[in-house]
């Protein structure tokens, strides 16, 4: 387990996003290296995108996303991600694709970041599209990676009735 208080906290409450923004931010710092969502899909090598202290990518034409990470051990952007991670925890959820833009738009500085356009990582948006499903036109020549959108952080229909039926029977008395 991660020894941060924030982290402690989110983990007895169960609220995993925080845990799993907090890790993934945490140990980016730590150790450097690149981070991938579980629905991360590899297509080209990562070798071009070493070459940056930090890296990730839009997911629309304004917004970055955290499913794929790279940085360089001690890197201060992703402090900076991971400070605001837990300041959000003490207010209110805000996704990591939200604190990360608003931590590039504030610090106009920052050297060796490369932030790349949809198509290298996020060739297709589900939220951003009509069509809910990945087409093979959406993959262009510089795309690396694909994230697969599978919001496992979202409970499915199953588990949403299960939960709800757990706890209509938990109020039940049985003899």
């Amino acid at each position: 387990m991660i020894d941060d208080p924030e982290y402690k906290s989110a983990y007895l409450k169960k609220q995993w996003a925080y845990c799993a923004d907090l890790a993934r931010m945490r140990l980016l710092y730590e150790y450097g290296g690149i981070y991938l969502d579980t629905d991360m899909e590899a297509i080209a090598s990562f070798d071009n995108l070493l070459k940056y202290s930090f890296f990730a990518g839009k997911e629309d034409d304004e917004m970055i996303n955290g499913a794929i990470l790279g940085a360089e051990k001690g890197h201060e952007f992703v402090f900076s991600i991971y400070e605001e991670v837990k300041k959000s925890l003490r207010t209110n959820f805000i996704p990591i694709p939200r604190i990360i833009t608003y931590i590039y738009q504030k610090n106009t500085n920052l050297k060796d970041i490369k932030i790349f356009e949809k198509e290298v990582f996020y060739p297709f948006n589900p939220y951003a599209s009509p069509i809910k499903q990945l087409l093979y036109k959406d993959i262009q020549k510089n795309t690396v990676a694909i994230h697969h959108w599978s919001k496992s952080w979202n409970p499915s229909f199953i588990q949403k009735c299960y939960r709800r039926l757990k706890r209509i029977l938990s109020k039940s008395k049985y003899y």
